[in-house]
């Protein structure tokens, strides 16, 4: 090898090295943003881990846009209401899309409503309706199968908003 070969492929590995120590140890995708009154000050943000932290329940339902029973699985809407002290009369959820509905805090405290971030033990992609979607137990309480209902179920979830 020559003095120039030696040269270079050092330059290169010191490079590597630098690039190695420059990028950041774990990059965490935060995936949902979650207000009070839609104060910035009160905003908690949550990656998947952080959501699958609060506890994981799955849901098996059919739903309007699929052939069949699914198995959904995520964090309870009602377990995220309990994070905030006092009163939550209403949810305003919106979407990456812009697209934002209100469910009654009454529906999530009282039903099985999870906010899905897996699909068949899948984690959804934004081009599968994810990152995260609502899911109501349609299968399990009929009475929940309106079209109100179903335009709450709102997928590609990005912030809450408690009110």
């Amino acid at each position: 090898m020559t003095t120039l070969s030696r040269y270079i492929l050092a330059v290169f590995l010191l490079l590597a090295v630098f690039l190695l120590l420059a990028a950041p140890a774990s990059a965490v995708e935060l995936i949902l943003v979650v207000t009070r009154q839609g104060d910035p000050q009160t905003a908690m943000r949550f990656s998947l881990s952080d959501l699958d932290a609060l506890g994981v329940e799955e849901v098996v339902t059919t739903l309007p846009w699929h052939d069949g029973p699914v198995r959904y699985s995520g964090v309870r809407l009602k377990r995220l209401l309990e994070l905030w002290p006092g009163t939550v009369d209403e949810i305003h959820v919106s979407a990456l899309n812009d697209y934002s509905v209100l469910i009654p805090a009454s529906q999530a405290r009282n039903h099985r409503i999870i906010l899905a971030s897996r699909r068949d033990g899948v984690e959804m992609a934004v081009r599968d309706k994810g990152p995260l979607w609502i899911i109501y137990p349609l299968s399990d309480e009929p009475a929940l199968d309106t079209t109100f209902n179903h335009d709450r179920m709102v997928w590609q979830v990005s912030r809450l908003d408690l009110r």
